[in-house]
């Protein structure tokens, strides 16, 4: 065999046995599964400054917190052992916090895994920061862009802190309840990479509303964040309105009174139809909503499932529906002035000439705009039983 024969297959040899240059072990690698974001608390700095030389330069703005599992827990199972544990930091900016964990445990810091990033109130009231973070994890190759993002009333932190009966696995507990659209029309789900797409250049989305209980969590309405600081909350009914109008509601259910009865109407499918006219009062836009569903309640003992009582119970749901777009609808224009409904976006992809006129002056036109719904309901089964 010649020399050039023998030197391609040692240059094989290698290329196939050589391992990755930064290859970790898993025992090197601290895996991180949460992470939450709020706002340090200035007692707490206080108290660090105390033991620093130079504590007029320590100015902390995030507490971050990791959350990991504990991996002799996953593995042995049973008991009353806890399976994960937290660790926290105050750091001026988010990447610098990674960096000082370093300093304080014997492990790399790895985000491949991250399920869940959660948001205290008071650190989103600062545009800068929140631009700061926005940046952090939008340029960060660590996470995972289908990381689920929240806001939580509060301190972020405390999400875990509790101690949910019957439930050993935090992280899946809590994205579990935020991926419950299919089965409540008050739960949204917002990924890292939807939060990338929808913040945009003005700052403008709504995410979801994360409510801490000693032994639960609680997910319902949303947070409406406005040129990048938060804004205000929106109820669950809101929040079910708003999916209605942006045509990503996926199930759930509309209660009404029906005969002195409570009837709920559960959703199948949904969805929107938009069109956009000019009048000579100004824009007008409006919402054609279309939905599908069934009965699983009635009135026991009744034959209520006739053709003239369907389709009354069909125009009360419509009626529900309406009621409740318009009222967030005006929410949305007179109180807060935001545009959660894609709206802009609507326009924007369908009459471009028009967009282009009012782009600049979009807040003003969107609070004077006449937007209008309708609402047209299906049933198309009532259950087992007549």
């Amino acid at each position: 065999m010649d020399k050039k024969k023998i030197f391609i297959i040692l240059m094989f040899v290698l290329i196939f046995t050589t391992g990755c240059w930064d290859m970790k072990d898993i025992e090197e690698r601290l895996y991180i599964i949460g992470i939450t974001f709020d706002k340090p608390d200035e007692e707490e700095i206080e108290r660090q400054r105390e033991n620093l030389e130079e504590p007029d330069k320590f100015t902390p703005r995030y507490l971050i917190t990791y959350l990991s599992p504990i991996p002799s827990a996953q593995t042995e199972g049973g008991g009353e052992e806890e399976t994960y544990s937290t660790r926290s930091i105050t750091t001026v900016t988010p990447d610098e916090g990674s960096r000082q964990m370093a300093t304080r445990i014997d492990k790399d810091l790895f985000f491949g895994h991250a399920k869940l990033v959660l948001f205290g109130e008071e650190i989103l009231k600062d545009k800068k920061v929140v631009m700061e973070m926005l940046d952090y994890l939008h340029r960060n190759q660590k996470y995972n862009w289908n990381v689920l993002v929240g806001v939580v009333q509060g301190n972020a932190k405390d999400a875990f802190s509790i101690n949910p009966k019957g439930i050993a696995e935090l992280v899946p507990y809590i994205t579990g309840i935020m991926q419950n659209r299919p089965e409540t029309s008050k739960v949204a789900d917002v990924t890292l990479s939807q939060l990338a797409a929808d913040m945009g250049d003005d700052g403008t989305m709504a995410l979801p509303k994360v409510i801490v209980a000693p032994d639960e969590i609680k997910v319902e309405g949303a947070a409406v964040i406005k040129d990048y600081t938060l804004l205000d909350y929106l109820s669950g009914v809101e929040g079910r309105a708003t999916m209605f109008l942006k045509g990503t509601l996926e199930g759930g259910s509309v209660i009404v009174e029906y005969k002195n009865e409570l009837i709920p109407y559960v959703i199948v499918n949904a969805g929107v139809k938009n069109e956009l006219k000019t009048t000579e009062e100004g824009l007008q836009l409006s919402y054609a909503i279309e939905t599908e569903g069934q009965l699983d309640e009635g009135i026991y003992g009744g034959d209520f499932v006739t053709d003239e009582n369907i389709k009354d119970i069909e125009e009360q749901v419509e009626r529900e529906i309406v009621e409740d777009c318009m009222r967030v609808i005006e929410k949305l224009q007179k109180e807060l002035r935001v545009d959660v409904i894609y709206a802009d976006s609507y326009i924007m992809k369908y009459h471009p000439k028009i967009w282009e006129q009012i782009e600049d002056d979009y807040s003003e036109y969107f609070q004077e705009m006449d937007i209008r719904v309708t609402a047209d309901v299906k049933i198309r089964g009532a259950g087992v039983v007549k």
